[in-house]
């Protein structure tokens, strides 16, 4: 007899488990969609590429360093112009790169290009969640590469 209770408990063991993950995935697909507010917080956000360069012109080159770039050619992830910035930090002796990556990432900048950074340029970067690539040659080699890229 203690067989058969033990089989009838594990039953009822059973199909309770399995009845409160059906009632919990019930709850679940009766939960509300988000509201066309919160949907519009969740949009993605789009990417602007900055360019380090040594001057306005789509033909200037890329700078060894990022932070020592005249001006920072910014744009859209289908290569499309956004603005080119003047480095106003470039005369400072010391903290210019990471006043040159806050500005960029007030201006919503999440991608830095140059040819590289210093270890307080990229703090900033990191904490204001920007990528860095490293490249060589001028802006209009990458420019090419997003226009590729699409």
């Amino acid at each position: 007899m203690s067989t058969f209770r033990n089989a009838v408990a594990s039953v009822f063991l059973l199909m309770g488990v399995a009845g409160s993950v059906t009632v919990w995935a019930a709850e679940a697909a009766k939960a509300p969609a988000p509201g066309p507010q919160e949907a519009a917080t969740q949009a993605p956000h789009k990417e602007l590429f900055a360019i380090a360069a040594e001057g306005k012109e789509v033909t200037a080159m890329i700078p060894f360093l990022g932070a020592r770039a005249t001006h920072y050619h910014v744009y859209d992830v289908n290569g499309n112009l956004v603005e080119v910035l003047p480095n106003p930090f470039i005369g400072q002796e010391r903290g210019m790169g990471p006043a040159a990556a806050q500005m960029l990432a007030e201006r919503g900048v999440t991608v830095l290009v140059a040819g590289m950074v210093g270890p307080k340029m990229k703090d900033v970067l990191v904490v204001n969640k920007m990528r860095f690539v490293s490249r060589k040659g001028d802006v209009q080699g990458v420019v090419n590469e997003l226009k590729k890229s699409q």
